[in-house]
């Protein structure tokens, strides 16, 4: 009888310990973790919050092929502000900024907070908020908004034809298509389309136009393309930069989930909200319907920015579900795009697809020298 028990006992030993392995390797495979998280709602005793804070400090242990080993932590997904670190918003064109910017200032005079705790009211890229940060010696929490960069297009598109630069040109009387289908009037006003615009050159840091502060300043522009022709480094930089470096960011097509989770981190007794701004003197240009040609086009000419906004997009969807549920997934990087059109300020040149065959086009106005320094861009498609 006693040898039975024994027996039973090994087998059952043998079992379970088959069974916690089983659920170990689960667990590893399925890549998902399960934290609880601070409650947003509720009171919570200085006991309870200094074991939360604790806990925070706890790293989560999870196998994670994400570029590398990284490391979560509760702080790394969702971080709380800690009400005296500066912000510096990197205001993508066309993409909510100034309504957000509007909505910073109410939300900072409402909770009695610091004027300088903000930068922003300009158009600025990482270069300028790394020289900011060096200059000032302390913490700045970077921030940005996204959007979807074909939508962001058009908006630009729209846009650019009611200021004052574009008065007496073509392309105030010019429509997306016929705009599209004209490769010089294209680049005559590449910043409408120019990939990189959406994001991947503010972030990267290698925006080149005038009216973005960067530094330093000036800045060699041939030297800045060539950089971001570099397509595996940029892209590599900026994943980089969204997972581990933005305090916050938001995507403007999720605006209630981006805001839900801003007014999460700041924790502040007034939250900030936006209200749709710089919609443009005349709303008859705006609203004209887009063909899906056009839209198709546009995305061709946006390798970079479309992969990161698909990229950024499941980003957010993960922090949400973790806000929300205390499970995350973290999503693995996307393998890099095709490189369907390539573009410098004065070439364009793309591949087999929506603007028919394969083509090679300078600018009439090309330096010599530029033609010269990205020649290699002549032969990248089969033209």
């Amino acid at each position: 009888m006693v040898r039975l028990n024994r027996k039973r006992n090994l087998i059952l030993s043998i079992f379970t310990l088959l069974l916690i392995v089983g659920l170990i390797k689960y667990r590893i495979n399925n890549k998902e973790i399960t934290v609880t998280k601070r409650s947003i709602k509720g009171f919570q005793s200085p006991k309870q919050e200094q074991s939360n804070q604790q806990a925070d400090d706890v790293q989560i242990n999870v196998d994670h092929d994400f570029d590398g080993d990284i490391e979560l932590t509760k702080k790394s997904i969702i971080p709380k502000w800690d009400h005296k670190t500066k912000f510096a918003f990197i205001h993508i064109g066309k993409t909510g900024g100034t309504s957000f910017d509007a909505g910073m200032k109410k939300w900072i005079n409402m909770n009695l907070l610091n004027t300088k705790l903000f930068i922003g009211k300009r158009h600025f890229d990482w270069s300028y908020y790394q020289s900011l940060k060096e200059e000032s010696l302390q913490e700045i929490h970077p921030i940005t908004w996204l959007r979807n960069p074909i939508d962001r297009a058009i908006s630009h598109f729209n846009f650019m034809k009611q200021l004052s630069w574009t008065k007496g040109t073509p392309v105030r009387r010019t429509s997306l298509s016929d705009f599209l289908s004209d490769y010089e009037m294209m680049m005559d006003f590449r910043g409408a389309w120019q990939d990189g615009q959406a994001g991947t050159a503010w972030i990267s840091g290698l925006h080149i136009a005038d009216w973005v502060w960067h530094h330093p300043k000036p800045r060699n522009k041939d030297q800045i393309e060539h950089l971001f022709l570099e397509m595996e480094l940029v892209l590599d930089q900026v994943a980089t930069r969204f997972e581990k470096e933005l305090f916050w960011f938001g995507i403007l097509d999720e605006k209630e989930k981006s805001l839900e989770m801003l007014n999460y981190q700041l924790d502040t007794q007034f939250q900030i909200e936006m209200v749709h701004l710089n919609k443009g003197k005349s709303r008859v240009l705006n609203d004209s319907p887009v063909d899906i040609m056009d839209r198709k086009k546009l995305e061709w000419l946006m390798p970079y920015d479309m992969w990161l906004y698909n990229y950024a997009s499941d980003l957010l969807n993960a922090r949400w579900n973790f806000y929300k549920n205390g499970v995350i997934k973290m999503p693995d990087r996307p393998p890099y795009p095709r490189l369907t059109c390539i573009s410098t300020r004065y070439i364009l040149t793309c591949e087999k697809g929506p603007f028919g065959n394969a083509f090679y086009y300078y600018h009439p106005n090309t330096p010599p020298d530029h033609i010269e320094q990205f020649n290699y861009l002549k032969d990248y498609y089969s033209t």
